[in-house]
């Protein structure tokens, strides 16, 4: 298990994980996903000793711990790469595993705005709600992402829409 110091942190990221709906947590969780992930590690040199980090900035980004806007950056510092590097990786992140669960995230986390989230926060957007949610213009929670929802395949890297 990844060492998370602070104690109360790690109580908030476990919170957060085990309030993601279904498929969002079974994102975050499965080997297809990992597997995914360490291609892309392949794909853009990011070092073996640095793998880790990229898999956990994934489930931080999931979690809501930095917003979807952020992700690059966060690749650039923690698992170094530069610049280009970390915005195309950011890219096929954003397109085959956020796109997919983009729907289910956005209802889940307007659903901070009525107190159904199971206790989690979120700090995905730039303007937020009395619960930390993100919001749109028109004051409705969504993720802050020009994602559409879903892609051709419906589901997880390389899995068929059921």
């Amino acid at each position: 298990m990844i060492a998370i110091e602070d104690q109360a942190r790690r109580y908030t990221m476990l919170e957060r994980f085990a309030a993601l709906p279904p498929n969002s947590r079974l994102l975050a969780s499965d080997l297809k996903t990992g597997a995914y992930i360490k291609g892309l590690a392949r794909i853009y040199g990011v070092a073996e000793e640095n793998g880790w980090k990229l898999s956990f900035s994934v489930l931080r980004l999931l979690v809501g711990d930095f917003p979807l806007h952020e992700l690059s950056r966060i690749l650039g510092q923690e698992v170094g790469l530069a610049a280009d590097k970390a915005a195309a990786l950011a890219a096929d992140i954003e397109k085959e595993l956020i796109a997919p669960v983009a729907l289910e995230l956005n209802a889940y986390w307007a659903s901070l705005k009525t107190g159904n989230d199971g206790g989690a926060t979120r700090s995905f957007g730039s303007a937020q709600d009395d619960n930390g949610g993100p919001q749109d213009d028109n004051g409705a929670t969504t993720l802050d992402s020009p994602v559409k929802p879903g892609n051709d395949n419906g589901g997880l890297p390389g899995q068929a829409r059921q």
